[in-house]
């Protein structure tokens, strides 16, 4: 997945000179020899995700269209925690754990 950067000033490989009060000038008030363009590869600039930032996005979207929360279920598993009642399964909390870390590597 790639994304179109548009550029902020000058072109590509272009240096643009800022003034003290930031702004942008027509002169820089001193350049040194040192600072030259960079090559210009002719095409526009671009990011590329990683392809677990590309799943990411993809859990991310998932969960933006869930349908919300299970209010009874809520409702239930507080009343166990004030009970003192609630049993917290370990087992299974490592085993969703790893299937996440699965999901993520695939």
């Amino acid at each position: 997945m790639s994304m179109d950067i548009k550029s902020t000033g000058g072109g590509p490989g272009q240096n643009v000179p800022i003034d003290r009060a930031g702004g942008q000038s027509g002169q820089s008030p001193k350049q040194s020899s040192a600072s030259t363009p960079a090559p210009s590869t002719g095409g526009p600039d671009k990011v590329t995700f990683t392809g677990d930032a590309a799943k990411l996005a993809q859990l991310d979207e998932a969960i933006q269209n869930t349908t919300g929360v299970d209010a009874n279920r809520v409702a239930e598993i507080k009343k166990a925690i004030a009970d003192g009642t609630f049993k917290v399964d370990s087992e299974q909390i490592a085993s969703k754990l790893i299937d996440m870390e699965r999901d993520l590597n695939k």
